[in-house]
């Protein structure tokens, strides 16, 4: 190749680097000048309750059982395991065919008792009325005192006669109302509104005297837990507290805190009473006591990034710089972070794309 064509070739290589080079310019001046695309939030200084969490068991409120006061062979169950039960309603009785023979026969003798007291009782006015007007014929000197103690003998008589009708019939009126409550007391009635956890017993079978026949749970629940003992300094009955179940928070409050703590895990137990109708016994939900309040910058935590150190993208004059942060406090999905101010942009979204000081346009959804 001569040197004339030579220095031809090399001027047209120039020319075409010069125009790739410019090219090239030009696509990072595009670049710089749309930047990447980040969605932010600007940060808040804002106060949020300070949290102590446990696992707390939901357990009915309240458990009555129901059980005779005297044995008997259950004559009708009138309730079933989930059935609801207004209060005053009857769920069971006893089969009373034999104490209602014997309130029956109990019921005759007193009628029988009251006739015999009410003989007596005529007798002994009769005799009452004699006596005194013998009395009064014998200070006349009518009658001898013979015929007067004769008298008094009989009035005495009669009063024997009508305190001893008395007697029985307190002792027979004392045996009728053993036996009409007996009769009352085959009846169970509920004494609260509630629902039935379980019936103990089937219709006919002999019912021990005092044992569970029907088992009651009150509509509320509570959840319990047991508390630490550091945290328990910290806990009132005033405390606010929430439950998370599926999802949801819901509010709840404190209706028990025990002095003593359990001997066998020292915790103190605590319930917590909820209304939620979703929640069902037997489940393990995670309880909120709130035990202060704490200022801070919160962020999302999807915001927040890792080199070996946590970081955070701030946005300032239309570029992302990474400043590193601390986290001083966990609430659900937020984190309190130390290192950025109230009021700076912080990028919430395209951060992996990012680096130190890249360019980019804040978009909004």
């Amino acid at each position: 190749m001569t040197a004339k064509k030579y220095m031809k070739t090399l001027g047209m290589v120039s020319v075409v680097a010069l125009a790739l080079t410019g090219c090239q310019a030009e696509a990072s001046e595009v670049i710089e000048v749309s930047g990447l695309p980040v969605e932010t939030i600007v940060a808040e200084n804002i106060s949020r309750p300070i949290e102590v969490e446990y696992m707390g068991t939901v357990a009915p409120e309240d458990q009555i059982n129901y059980g005779f006061k005297s044995a008997g062979r259950l004559g009708e169950l009138l309730v079933q395991p989930g059935d609801f039960v207004e209060e005053g309603q009857i769920i069971a009785k006893l089969d009373t065919s034999d104490l209602d023979l014997q309130l029956n026969a109990v019921s005759a003798q007193v009628q029988a008792a009251k006739k015999d007291i009410s003989k007596a009782q005529e007798a002994w006015n009769y005799d009452n009325e004699l006596l005194s007007k013998m009395e009064k014929l014998f200070e006349a000197g009518s009658i001898s005192r013979d015929q007067l103690d004769q008298v008094q003998l009989k009035f005495d008589i009669s009063s024997d006669s009508l305190a001893q009708a008395k007697d029985g019939y307190r002792a027979i009126q004392s045996n009728y109302n053993l036996s009409n409550n007996l009769v009352d007391d085959a009846i169970l009635i509920a004494k609260n509104e509630g629902i039935v956890l379980a019936t103990q017993y089937e219709p006919g079978e002999l019912v021990p005297q005092g044992y569970p026949v029907v088992i009651m749970r009150s509509e509320t629940k509570v959840v319990q837990v047991g508390l630490s003992q550091n945290d328990i300094d910290f806990i009132k009955m005033e405390t606010p507290v929430t439950l998370e179940y599926n999802n949801m928070v819901i509010p709840a409050e404190i209706v028990e805190l025990n002095d003593m703590p359990d001997m066998a895990t020292r915790t103190y137990l605590a319930k917590v009473r909820t209304t939620h109708e979703d929640i069902r016994l037997g489940k393990i939900i995670d309880v909120n006591f709130a035990v202060g309040e704490d200022s801070g910058v919160w962020v999302p935590m999807t915001a927040v990034m890792s080199d070996g150190e946590k970081f955070v993208y701030v946005v300032e004059d239309g570029r992302a710089f990474k400043r590193i942060i601390s986290i001083e406090n966990i609430s659900g999905f937020d984190v309190q972070v130390d290192g950025v101010e109230s009021g700076e942009s912080i990028v919430t979204s395209g951060m992996k794309k990012l680096s130190d000081g890249t360019k980019v346009e804040v978009v909004t959804n």
